[in-house]
């Protein structure tokens, strides 16, 4: 029988590759483990939303199942629509910082710049 662990890692992986093939056009970390990871940790988040709401609504309030699996669902999706968005805009930010620093760095910050370009380097692509 397989684990439950690697039908998650599978699906997962699935998802992640039909997502990189057909939503998105260009990736937004260097490193697609990184990527991947990001990708798997904020699934899992969203599974524990859904998780919650349907144990709150149908376990505790006593909500009819197709009522509270709407609810989940719309929870799931903000939830999930949030978080991704901030991780991108966190990515933008030093995105434009380490440009900024690179650009008017007098020669005492230019190891510092180098240092924010080998870091964002490892989690955002050159622009």
């Amino acid at each position: 029988m397989v684990s439950p662990l690697s039908m998650v890692v599978a699906g997962a992986s699935v998802a992640y590759a039909l997502s990189v093939r057909f939503v998105f056009s260009a990736h937004r970390l260097c490193d697609r483990r990184l990527e991947f990871t990001w990708f798997v940790a904020l699934g899992l988040v969203g599974v524990a939303i859904n998780l919650l709401v349907l144990y709150v609504t149908v376990g505790r309030l006593g909500v009819d199942l197709v009522f509270a699996k709407a609810m989940a669902a719309c929870c799931t999706f903000c939830a999930n629509f949030t978080l991704r968005r901030q991780l991108l805009e966190l990515i933008e930010a030093l995105t434009r910082l380490i440009t900024l620093v690179r650009r008017h760095a007098q020669p005492a910050l230019a190891a510092a710049g180098e240092g924010l370009l080998a870091l964002r380097c490892q989690l955002v692509p050159l622009p």
